[in-house]
C-alpha cells in the first residue's frame, strides 16, 4: 500500500472477506479508469469523474492522485478504543491518494464518504482534523490544540468522536484520533477548514 498522501480508515462492523471487493469494482468502474486489483486483493483506480461522488465539478482530475483501497491489516493493533460506538467496529478498510494537494484531500474525502455510505462505515481520519496529525500526550501544549480541534469538530452535524490509541513505542503513552459517521464527514467536507491527514 501507498500512503505519499492523505489516507482514512473505514471502520466496519461487519466482516468482509480480504479479497471481497467484487462487488464494488463494477460501481468504481463508473466513475473510475481503469480500476485495477493488486497481488494483495487492494484496489488502484484513477477518478475520471468526481460529480459521480458529489466532488466539486471544477476540480481538475489532471491534478489527481492514484488512489488505493485496501484491507487495514493494522487493525486494531494500536489498541484504539471503540467504546464510544455501537456496535463497535470488528475490521478497517484503508482509502489512501498516491500524492497531497487540495484536490486528492478533497478527492479522497468524496471517494471515502461514498464508500462509508455504501458499507455503513464510520471514519477514522488518523488525527485530530482540527490539528492536523496524530496528537501525542502529555503537555499543555497538546491539551490546548486537543481542546481547539474538539471545537472545531464538536460545532458540525453527525458523530465524531475523540479515539484514543497506544503510542507503540514502549513508553505507555497514547494519543488520539477523530472518528466519525458518514454524516460528519460531508459536514466536514463543506466546511473552509477541510482537510485530512497526511
Amino acid at each position: 500500500m501507498f500512503m505519499a498522501g492523505p489516507a482514512v480508515a473505514l471502520l466496519l462492523t461487519k466482516r468482509r472477506e480480504r479479497s471481497d471487493f467484487g462487488d464494488l469494482v463494477p460501481w468504481l468502474e463508473t466513475f473510475c479508469d481503469p480500476v485495477e486489483t493488486d497481488d494483495d486483493g487492494s484496489l488502484d483506480f484513477w477518478i475520471r469523474e468526481p460529480a459521480m461522488v458529489g466532488a466539486p465539478p471544477d476540480l481538475d482530475v489532471a491534478e489527481a492522485a492514484l488512489f488505493n483501497l485496501s484491507h487495514d491489516d493494522d487493525f486494531g493493533m494500536d489498541g484504539e478504543d471503540y467504546s464510544a460506538f455501537t456496535p463497535p467496529p470488528v475490521q478497517g478498510l484503508t482509502v489512501s491518494a498516491a500524492a497531497s494537494g487540495r484536490t486528492n484531500h478533497l478527492l479522497l474525502g468524496y471517494v471515502a464518504l461514498v464508500i462509508a455510505r455504501r458499507l455503513g462505515a464510520l471514519v477514522d481520519f488518523d488525527g485530530l482534523l482540527g490539528y492536523g496529525h496524530r496528537l501525542s500526550e502529555p503537555d499543555t501544549e497538546n491539551e490546548a490544540r486537543r481542546a481547539e480541534a474538539w471545537q472545531l469538530v464538536s460545532s458540525l452535524p453527525g458523530v465524531i468522536r475523540e479515539v484514543s490509541w497506544d503510542r507503540r513505542d514502549g513508553d505507555g503513552g497514547h494519543g488520539w484520533s477523530h472518528v466519525g459517521d458518514p454524516e460528519f464527514l460531508a459536514a466536514w467536507l463543506e466546511h473552509p477548514e477541510f482537510h485530512l491527514i497526511k
